[in-house]
């Protein structure tokens, strides 16, 4: 229930879609449903959705297997951290009233190590404007030093 969905958001997305088994009565607040606008995450969303909803049971043995290829889309790293990051800031908004100060700054943390990963993955692609964008951002907020580091890798040219 709550724990669980506060251990969710704050730590590690435990569900995984092929290992669940769902009863739809319980979900009259949110349908069942992948919301496709998160690309690769939208399976981790639909499990905070239905975290946020109430008590959840598991059984704590290996039911299937994951198979990983060079389509998966979790082989673009800078894709997959676009979209956790859009997933875990529309979650920060839906659990605000689920988690504790504490807890929202832990959160709030998380987010911005995600920021930073999301900062890194475009310098990396070559796309340095919009990582010193985000690095910028991040600077405003209460995580310059992070940011800062982030943004000193970058070369300076004059646009």
């Amino acid at each position: 229930g709550q724990d669980f969905y506060s251990f969710m958001s704050l730590h590690y997305t435990a569900l995984h879609t092929d290992s669940v088994v769902l009863a739809r009565h319980r979900l009259t607040a949110d349908p069942v449903s992948f919301r496709t606008r998160f690309k690769g995450c939208d399976d981790a969303d639909l499990w905070f959705r239905v975290g946020y909803q109430g008590k959840l049971g598991y059984c704590d043995k290996a039911l299937a297997s994951h198979r990983l290829h060079g389509a998966n889309l979790s082989a673009n790293r800078l894709d997959m951290t676009k979209s956790s990051l859009e997933v875990h800031r529309d979650n920060e908004r839906r659990g605000a009233d689920r988690l504790d100060n504490d807890q929202r700054q832990h959160y709030r943390r998380k987010i911005t190590d995600i920021e930073l990963q999301l900062a890194y993955q475009l310098r990396r692609a070559g796309r340095r404007r919009e990582s010193a964008e985000l690095c910028l951002n991040l600077l405003a907020g209460r995580h310059a030093l992070p940011a800062l580091r982030e943004l000193l890798k970058l070369p300076f040219t004059s646009a």
